[in-house]
């Protein structure tokens, strides 16, 4: 499960969002307590309608809490578009580069309008010596890799000096900063330093800094070609998508703070709260996915160019193998078409596989608790995988991780009872492992400095008696059993 850029910037905004919001609407008073309506007391205390206001005021406060952010984002996003589009008006010797200093102008003061939580120089140091490193080798063959192990350097270097509520806040973005000077160094085969003006656009454009998607050079060249063709049948399509993806991150962000905690106390099942809480997570990194879809497509990238997650792979995980794919799709494949395969054509399988984790925890910052939620998701995935291929040749049935092909030779396709059964118990199964690997990321004050290893193993002991696990390595002699 590769994050995209963590949610505890998101938290933190909200939590102190909360800090001064003033309640609004008549029911309130001015110190914050209800007030009681003229209707009968059995009215007033119905558990809906007190539910009810106290969500009405927790999706006002968050609003109003993000709504200072997301117009700095959504406005620079808009003017980077525009300066795009003046390429079809200007012409002058140099006006690509301009072009690329106004773009990255933007996006470094994106940062300084947020230095409290986002520390600018850290970003400004990796990008001259990240660059300083491709540039002198420019020309060896093995250049990715050097460059690949200056970033791993830094980020675990950055993380030693700044205090971890400091490095928490910000980690995401120079992890997005980081994956683009990565692939970049391994899809050039030389640079100049004439380029360092569109090097610098590309790292720091405003629409994708903060929060995403990662996206390659060479599709954010195709979004610079794209703003200068114009039809208006297509940017009113256009204008509509982005509004689509803007409403879904609005609906999450509110869901995943206003209404999930609720749903254990109004069905009266705290058991519950173990799923609502890992979906709380999940529904945060949707905001965070759909919100970075938003302001890509406003700033001038295509549907067609970034993606970010598919959430209805996830809560309905037919494998977990989906679950990591489409959990967030720019990671995963930066991480397949960069590290994997790399490491693998060398290596081999394994030692990709290995590569792979570790590369993914050290972007992200090393934390014990996402590290052994990735290792743990990726065990999973494994036995998982091998146990569905055991079962799909035994049965003669379309239950592998991944979807038959249409012609395949299964005698029970994939809506036959069997298959359909199958599947579903894996469904279930998923379910319960994402709720066990979500159940650490609840307490707000600990996402703001990061998990300790005790939280973690703790809350995996004493409420789960690490029952996810343990019904794995059980999976994992089934499945070597059903090899034979």
């Amino acid at each position: 499960m590769d994050g995209n850029v963590d949610n505890h910037w998101l938290e933190e905004n909200i939590h102190h969002g909360f800090e001064f919001f003033e309640p609004m609407g008549d029911t309130l008073l001015e110190d914050g307590q209800m007030a009681i309506p003229d209707h009968s007391e059995e009215w007033y205390h119905d558990r809906g309608h007190h539910e009810l206001l106290q969500t009405r005021r927790c999706m006002s406060g968050v609003l109003e809490s993000l709504l200072p952010f997301m117009m700095w984002s959504i406005g620079l996003s808009v003017v980077q578009r525009m300066i795009w589009r003046t390429d079809m008006y200007v012409y002058f010797l140099y006006r690509e580069h301009l072009r690329d200093c106004l773009v990255s102008a933007l996006g470094l003061f994106l940062l300084w309008s947020n230095a409290s939580i986002y520390q600018p120089y850290a970003f400004v140091i990796y990008f001259w010596i990240s660059f300083s490193a491709l540039f002198l080798l420019n020309r060896s063959p093995n250049k990715g890799h050097y460059v690949s192990a200056v970033t791993f350097v830094y980020v675990v270097l950055t993380q030693i000096y700044f205090e971890d509520v400091q490095f928490t806040a910000f980690r995401g973005s120079l992890m997005i900063v980081s994956m683009k000077m990565i692939s970049l160094a391994y899809d050039t085969k030389e640079i100049s330093m004439m380029e360092m003006p569109s090097i610098m656009a590309y790292l720091f454009n405003p629409s994708t800094l903060l929060f995403g998607p990662f996206n390659t050079i060479e599709q954010y060249r195709h979004a610079k070609r794209r703003c200068q063709k114009f039809c208006i049948k297509s940017f009113l399509l256009h204008f509509v998508t982005c509004l689509k993806y803007l409403a879904f991150a609005i609906l999450f962000v509110t869901y995943s703070s206003c209404i999930v905690d609720q749903i254990p106390t109004f069905f009266n099942e705290p058991k519950l709260g173990h799923y609502t809480t890992a979906q709380a997570f999940r529904s945060s990194q949707y905001f965070v996915g759909y919100f970075s879809l938003f302001t890509a497509l406003i700033g001038g990238f295509g549907e067609n160019d970034v993606h970010t997650t598919h959430w209805t792979s996830v809560e309905w995980p037919r494998s977990l193998t989906e679950v990591v794919v489409h959990w967030n799709l720019p990671m995963h494949g930066f991480l397949h078409k960069y590290i994997y395969q790399k490491t693998r054509l060398n290596f081999g399988h394994f030692p990709a596989m290995l590569s792979t984790f570790l590369a993914s925890s050290l972007l992200h910052g090393f934390n014990f608790q996402l590290t052994a939620v990735l290792l743990s998701l990726g065990f999973y995935a494994y036995v998982e995988s091998s146990l569905r291929k055991h079962l799909a040749s035994k049965l003669s049935a379309c239950v592998e991780s991944r979807n038959c092909d249409p012609q395949c030779a299964h005698r029970h396709r994939k809506w036959s009872f069997l298959s359909v059964t199958v599947n579903l118990v894996f469904v279930f199964l998923n379910i319960f492992h994402l709720a066990y690997l979500g159940a650490p990321f609840q307490q707000i004050e600990a996402q703001r400095y990061g998990y300790s290893w005790k939280h973690t193993l703790s809350v995996w002991e004493k409420d789960w008696q690490y029952s996810s696990h343990i019904l794995s390595i059980i999976l994992l002699f089934l499945s070597i059993i059903l090899s034979f």
